[in-house]
């Protein structure tokens, strides 16, 4: 295959051309222009390109491709690869549908499509050789496209994900061998074939071969089907000038507003930055939304897509020093501003200028106070905002924090410093108990923080969400009308609460490490001001917290946070005290009848604690801990090692309110702190051995 190059505008992933490639004079050599920071090519005719952005759906159809011995020429990007094939089929199309369920968007040579090559995140699998003054990859090693994977005229339901007990033999029958004979696909032995490949790599779970061979010999699903007259595949002049159309009114949007994009969503130049096009703003309604109106509604989708597809860039990468303000790149360890520019993409920023001199007395007086004068505390502070600001991948330092106190301490007042300086569209707002719905976790992407305020002091249940956005681990996402992707969120956490909540299913030693708890004791009604959020965010005030950020920053890349004894101590208490079983046990000491727990009997027979768990469930209602299972309870009880109970090892079977647990122990040994060593066992409660 021969390569010839288009020459791409400048900037960091543009896809844009700088020349017109139509021109044979603009269509160069690889050798001829390898060193121009961007490169594009379009498909030679008779190759079809199919691009793929997930990079699960890449593992499954490169399993797939070894298996069938169609392994082909790749391109891996970002997100996931472009495949290669030699095919006369002529689509383009986006998140077209393939016999194999899977979902790609389609490239042909007429399609205007150009392929950026030469991004240190895109890398061929083949090497580009010069033969007789050409640049060309080996054809040899680029495949026939395999008819599991030709585009087709219908969407099918995807297979992926489905396992036992989700109806697969259903899905093959109604969703997939019903469309796909209604569309055409009458040959058994390609039909067979693809059965095959979905059930092994594309099912979570396989179904047994001999539930495939029936599938076929009954015939079923060509009941009540009208095999249309148009082709089964989805190609043809009348697609592709649609297909032609929806491109160039999408690179007409991108050039009219100046639009590039990233992981769905659309920005706009302002000054030497960019500001993100939401759907809902009246910039959007202004811009796109108005150009949208002047296209069939029918292909706006596509169009939509196409200007995603056509002005994707990564935003451009700053050093690990840099702290990025809206006009320039602020070196924290050298102090040295470099200005941005002109094609850089940005549009993660501070809209503020920063100024090292700055000082305004009334912010640093607010700063001492509702730190209560400790000036470790607000060094800390300062330092954890810093690593916010500087945009670091979470797993640096594993970290979150939580403001505690009653109201008007001025907890939510500095927040609302860091939210003020940030701007609302470099954080979210989400409480710890959203981290566990999919749907909102969509908020974090592309954020530098979240700011949770007024947390409830309930039950939190599930923390893996939120354990997982505090270490910089990739999390799974979901938005109405797009399909479930991950990312891999960078926002800095910072919580506030009155009550600090229950950490019931998880008070593991993974939670306590990554969260760091500060407790506000200043008292902002003994010196009301009604004016004082407006002064610490004017332009003063947020200048010079500007100032203390960026030094905050540079303490942290030079050590860390710091270690702060009265933070480590108020969060060893607090966690401590989130054992729910040992606040049981404690708050009911002076409650406790024995002869609640042990029934008179004689000594022959078992002995058994009927009423304990009862008591608990009785007890965490009061207190609105969360309801624990016995299973919970028991290994909780085998836990307890401290000089006021513990379990008694003697590797027994035994019975708490009816429940079996083989555990370390048959002994609960509750122990009184008021006696002395020798007198302190109060009482032994037998557990029932089997």
């Amino acid at each position: 295959m021969d390569i010839k190059c288009i020459k791409l505008k400048k900037g960091h992933d543009s896809k844009l051309p700088l020349e017109s490639w139509s021109r044979p004079e603009n269509r160069y050599s690889y050798d001829e222009v390898k060193d121009w920071p961007g490169l594009g090519i379009i498909p030679p005719k008779g190759y079809l390109v199919l691009d793929i952005d997930d990079k699960e759906v890449v593992k499954i159809l490169d399993n797939v491709l070894i298996a069938s011995n169609s392994e082909t020429l790749t391109l891996t990007t970002k997100k996931g690869k472009h495949y290669w094939f030699k095919s006369d089929i002529e689509c383009g199309s986006v998140n077209k549908s393939t016999p194999l369920t899977i979902k790609a968007d389609f490239r042909y040579w007429r399609s205007n499509l150009i392929i950026k090559i030469n991004n240190k995140n895109r890398v061929w699998n083949q090497e580009i050789v010069n033969i007789g003054g050409v640049n060309m990859i080996n054809d040899n090693m680029i495949a026939k496209l395999p008819d599991f994977l030709v585009p087709v005229s219908k969407k099918l339901k995807e297979a992926q994900g489905l396992g036992e007990g989700e109806g697969r033999n259903q899905f093959f029958v109604s969703h997939y061998l019903h469309p796909m004979y209604e569309m055409g696909f009458k040959d058994k032995d390609m039909l067979k074939e693809c059965l095959q490949l979905i059930n092994n790599y594309v099912f979570l779970a396989p179904i047994e071969e001999y539930e495939l061979d029936a599938l076929l010999v009954n015939d079923s699903y060509r009941e009540n089907v009208k095999v249309k007259k148009s082709s089964k595949v989805a190609h043809g002049d009348n697609i592709n000038n649609n297909y032609d159309n929806n491109v160039k009114a999408a690179i007409d949007i991108i050039n009219e507003f100046g639009i590039k994009s990233n992981d769905k969503t659309m920005y706009t130049k302002e000054g030497l930055v960019y500001n993100a096009l939401y759907p809902t703003s009246s910039e959007y309604r202004n811009t796109v939304e108005k150009s949208l109106r002047q296209i069939k509604k029918l292909h706006r989708e596509d169009v939509v897509s196409e200007i995603f597809y056509n002005s994707e860039e990564e935003q451009t990468p700053t050093t690990d020093e840099e702290l990025v303000t809206r006009t320039s790149k602020i070196n924290v360890l050298t102090g040295e501003v470099t200005p941005h520019g002109e094609n850089e993409f940005i549009f993660n920023y501070i809209d503020e200028i920063y100024n090292p001199e700055a000082y305004h007395e009334r912010t640093d007086t607010f700063y001492n106070e509702v730190f209560n004068n400790n000036k470790e505390i607000r060094n800390f502070w300062f330092e954890f905002i810093g690593y916010m600001f500087l945009q670091k991948n979470n797993s640096e330092e594993d970290a979150a924090l939580l403001l505690v106190g009653e109201g008007g301490n001025g907890k939510s007042v500095i927040m609302e410093t860091v939210k003020n300086l940030l701007g609302e569209k470099n954080y979210s707002a989400l409480n710890m108990k959203k981290f566990n719905d999919e749907y909102t976790l969509s908020g974090l992407k592309d954020k530098m923080a979240n700011f949770g305020d007024d947390e409830t002091h309930g039950a939190l249940k599930e923390l893996g969400p939120l354990k997982s956005v505090i270490s910089g681990s990739s999390i799974n996402v979901n938005e109405k009308y797009v399909t479930p992707y991950s990312i891999t969120p960078h926002a800095k956490l910072i919580f506030a609460t009155n009550e600090i909540p229950q950490f019931v299913r998880d008070n593991s030693e993974g939670i306590k490490r990554r969260f760091n708890f500060i407790e506000f004791k200043f008292n902002a009604r003994t010196k009301p001001d009604t004016k004082l959020l407006s002064k610490l965010t004017s332009k003063l005030g947020r200048q010079y917290t500007l100032r203390l950020i960026v030094e905050g920053g540079k303490r942290w890349l030079e050590n860390g946070l710091s270690s702060v004894g009265e933070i480590e101590r108020y969060t060893k208490e607090q966690f401590d005290a989130q054992n729910v079983v040992h606040n049981f046990i404690k708050e009911i000491w002076d409650y406790i009848n024995v002869e609640d727990f042990i029934p008179i009997q004689t000594a022959s027979k078992s002995l058994k604690p009927y009423t304990l768990y009862n008591m608990y469930k009785t007890w965490q209602k009061d207190n609105g801990t969360g309801q624990m299972t016995t299973t919970r309870f028991t290994n909780e009880l085998r836990k307890l090692k401290d000089e006021r109970f513990y379990i008694e090892s003697n590797r027994q079977y035994c019975s708490i309110s009816g429940f079996s647990q083989r555990h370390d122990g048959n002994k609960l040994v509750i122990l009184n702190p008021d006696k002395t060593k020798k007198s302190r066992i109060s009482e032994i409660i037998n557990l029932n051995p089997f």
